[in-house]
């Protein structure tokens, strides 16, 4: 285990930049959830077109978000909590157990119930 480092900085001129990290998918997730709960319109700058991202935003527009893949990244229109809709059928997850668990959440808050699956494998 190496010891602690201390960065140390000294001055009257504040530390300024931009720093680009990389995308988590399960941090994406979370903020399509909370895209979906807000009032207008968010853009998630950079999402990965990933398999694992796709079961979250077919869930969101079954429970009637609408949820757009732009070159840049996702854009979704929030409904706020009240206005989800109950989805027609079950919430697909597909293989993501990180879905399963947000929508699991985000259902509980509601007045209405649906099923949602999630493959075993």
């Amino acid at each position: 285990m190496s010891p602690a480092r201390t960065l140390r900085v000294r001055g009257q001129i504040p530390l300024t930049g931009t720093a680009k990290l990389p995308v988590d998918l399960e941090v994406t997730q979370r903020a399509m959830l909370l895209a979906a709960l807000a009032d207008g319109r968010s853009e998630l700058l950079d999402a990965p077109r990933d398999s694992q991202l796709a079961p979250c935003a077919l869930a969101l527009r079954a429970l009637g978000v609408p949820v757009t893949w732009s070159t840049g990244g996702i854009e979704i229109e929030g409904v706020t909590l009240d206005g989800l809709q109950m989805p027609t059928g079950a919430l697909d997850c597909g293989r993501s157990w990180t879905t399963l668990a947000l929508l699991t959440g985000l259902i509980c808050a509601q007045r209405f119930g649906t099923r949602i699956t999630v493959h075993a494998s």
